[in-house]
């Protein structure tokens, strides 16, 4: 009998144990993405800051489930092959998420990132709707009446701008609830945007925890400022390798613009505005001051070679090519969008970024005159 019942208490025990130590660890995601494409997919679910992969599930009848140690102070990213994805916090417990309508819910952390989530999508959806009037607007207005086009265009970027401003400031009062987690790192992410100089970056982040701080999203924001600050007007360009055109050789910047007034062109065949900079400023400069000594040298930074051969065929580029096949060249100029146009002196320093439109030119024409 004292045996019997020796062993049923070590069997509760073990179980106990057993039990308790699955529920510590278990976190279980239900997920939906209840559109027809989506039936018998693959979705993934990744650690979005070192963006590790940890699980994968196949969609049925529209829903998923991952069930597993996440670990903890991570953000989990859900993707899918038809183009929804969503973020939840690794929190024990069950959490819902429909990547469809954007809902999110189930443990405290993800019930604030889901209500942020909510605020974020109404103030988007309010002000898209009076920006569509205003492009409805737009194209009642004679085109050569600058006054009317000028009045509506600042309209629109104060409302842009109003638009951003309340996003921000749902996004700063989640970092401010939650500077000490993992949630707050993921809020300040959403804040970095407005940070537009290394200094101002430095600054917000001066008083930050260790979680904010060393959030890979964050880290890579403060590299990409800090190229950005050592690629600013009045440095020495930063010299970069890739492949050169037609022939694919090794070949790096400084062999095409060394000695030389140089635009370089960020750009990428799939960038509407780059191609559009290209067709109407790029190729015409380079023809118009080539023999006054002008270099322009494209270097494409997100590309497959096909890509951007069809693209140079079609677009009739003349210049000299570089093509970035390791993302050396994004990084070391903190590209964070494309077009984007530099002027170098022939001494190799940068005099201007972010050209565009008429402005190439007359940039050009200023330091040819030099």
């Amino acid at each position: 009998m004292k045996n019997s019942l020796f062993r049923l208490t070590m069997f509760l025990c073990v179980a106990t144990l057993v039990v308790g130590c699955s529920d510590n660890k278990t976190m279980t995601i239900n997920g939906v993405v209840n559109i027809h494409d989506a039936q018998g997919t693959t979705v993934y679910l990744y650690n979005y800051g070192p963006g590790d992969l940890l699980d994968s599930a196949v969609v049925v009848d529209g829903t998923f489930t991952f069930s597993g140690n996440y670990g903890s102070d991570a953000i989990l990213q859900i993707t899918t092959a038809v183009n929804y994805y969503g973020f939840c916090i690794a929190e024990k417990g069950k959490v819902y998420i429909n990547l469809v309508t954007d809902s999110l819910s189930g443990t405290p952390l993800n019930n604030q990132l889901g209500a942020y989530n909510r605020d974020i999508l109404s103030i988007n959806n309010s002000y898209m709707v009076r920006m569509d009037e205003m492009r409805t607007q737009s194209k009642t207005i004679d085109p050569t009446d600058t006054a009317a086009v000028n009045a509506l265009k600042a309209e629109y970027n104060s409302m842009r701008d109003e638009m951003f401003g309340e996003m921000y400031a749902k996004a700063q009062a989640l970092y401010e609830g939650n500077k000490d987690n993992i949630l707050g790192a993921y809020a300040f992410s959403q804040l970095m945007s407005q940070y537009e100089t290394l200094p101002e970056i430095e600054a917000a982040l001066s008083d930050a925890s260790p979680i904010v701080r060393d959030f890979r999203p964050v880290q890579k924001y403060l590299e990409r400022m800090r190229s950005v600050d050592a690629t600013a007007v009045g440095h020495h360009y930063v010299d970069i390798k890739g492949l050169s055109y037609p022939d694919y050789n090794d070949l790096s910047l400084g062999e095409l613009i060394d000695g030389k007034v140089a635009l370089v062109d960020f750009w990428a065949s799939w960038c509407g505005p780059c191609r559009e900079e290209i067709r109407e400023n790029l190729i015409r400069v380079y023809e118009k001051y080539k023999k006054q000594g002008l270099q322009v040298v494209g270097v494409d930074i997100s590309d497959e070679i096909a890509k951007h051969d069809a693209a140079v065929k079609d677009l009739g580029i003349t210049y000299p090519q570089l093509i970035d096949t390791t993302d050396v060249a994004e990084f070391s100029y903190g590209v964070s969008g494309i077009p984007e146009i530099l002027l170098i002196d022939k001494e190799g320093n940068i005099v201007a970024r972010g050209l565009r439109g008429n402005a190439i030119e007359q940039a050009v024409k200023e330091q040819l005159a030099k």
